[in-house]
């Protein structure tokens, strides 16, 4: 008999600690399949980020969890009406409702954007289920308030609000906008977003490197890979990264040609006029080969202690 291979799939601590008492048996099958089929997938190895969303249709959710079309579209209906999952079409049009969800190719995922807070509040459910609703929630509330111990739960969010107030807000959406815009001057193409991970794989570049040298890259990504097609997760693959050193290094000229891009380009007027000076793009080569380093070792960390997401 063959051993089974330990293989994990990354569920949420709160699904666990928190939900599980809350979801019924239909309920949390649906949950975990959704969950395998996303975050069960290491979709880039490079950086080691995960799918996000997955189609899974109503056929195959009956088959994995075993339950019947009516059970599984009623726990669908729970799980969206309390912000647990997310439904989509092909085109990435949220389907918020079971008469839009009805007929169409379905793209679920787990909701990491909603507050934890705010899952099974009461302004989420149907009348005739309030009063079943109400004792529960009323209970963890009093929980959470009196308990003589903190739960991960309580301390992860106390955790977070904490960040929220004392750091700014990372500009993943203004670099995603700066993207689309250089994308669509420079190639004439409207790029696509994956927003989850491309959103993670700009926070981890801001780490090394400033806005306006993200958007250098972008520049010089767009104008110069034109076999690659405009992406965020192309833009900041460590292959592109380690071209862009290599570069800076042996052409002539380098430097006057980026300051060039960013002067023809570069759709920010609050940008400081010597973003491209050849010290400030020696300073953002230096970054970039930290950044590298930071990609390559954590897809070294990934592909050791999980050969297989699958």
């Amino acid at each position: 008999m063959e051993k089974i291979i330990p293989n994990t799939t990354q569920v949420p601590n709160v699904v666990l600690d928190e939900w599980l008492p809350n979801l019924k048996d239909v309920e949390l099958r649906v949950l975990l399949i959704i969950i395998r089929q996303t975050l069960g997938w290491i979709e880039d190895k490079e950086t080691g980020r995960r799918k996000e969303r997955d189609w899974i249709s109503r056929w195959q959710l009956m088959k994995k969890t075993g339950r019947g079309h009516s059970s599984v579209s009623a726990a669908i209906e729970k799980l969206s009406r309390n912000g647990i999952i997310e439904s989509y079409d092909a085109g990435g049009k949220l389907l918020a409702t079971a008469k839009e969800r009805s007929g169409n190719k379905v793209f679920y995922r787990l909701n990491l954007n909603t507050s934890q807070l705010n899952l099974f509040s009461r302004r989420n459910a149907p009348v005739q289920n309030v009063d079943r609703l109400k004792r529960p929630v009323q209970n963890l509330v009093v929980q959470n308030s009196d308990a003589t111990k903190e739960t991960s739960f309580t301390k992860d969010i106390a955790k977070a609000s904490e960040l929220d107030s004392n750091k700014k807000k990372l500009p993943t959406n203004s670099l995603m906008g700066a993207f689309s815009h250089y994308s669509k001057t420079i190639r004439g193409v409207k790029p696509k977003f994956e927003r989850f991970k491309d959103g993670n794989l700009i926070k981890c570049t801001l780490k090394h490197l400033t806005e306006s040298q993200v958007e250098m890259l972008f520049l010089w990504f767009l104008k110069e890979k034109t076999n690659m097609r405009p992406a965020i997760g192309a833009a900041l693959c460590k292959e592109v990264i380690a071209d862009f050193i290599d570069t800076s290094h042996r052409e002539y000229g380098f430097y006057a040609r980026l300051d060039d891009l960013w002067r023809r380009y570069s759709r920010s007027r609050d940008r400081p006029q010597n973003a491209t000076t050849e010290s400030n793009a020696k300073q953002m080569v230096e970054q970039l080969s930290e950044l590298k380093k930071r990609l390559a070792s954590k897809f070294a960390v990934q592909t050791a202690h999980e050969e297989r997401a699958m």
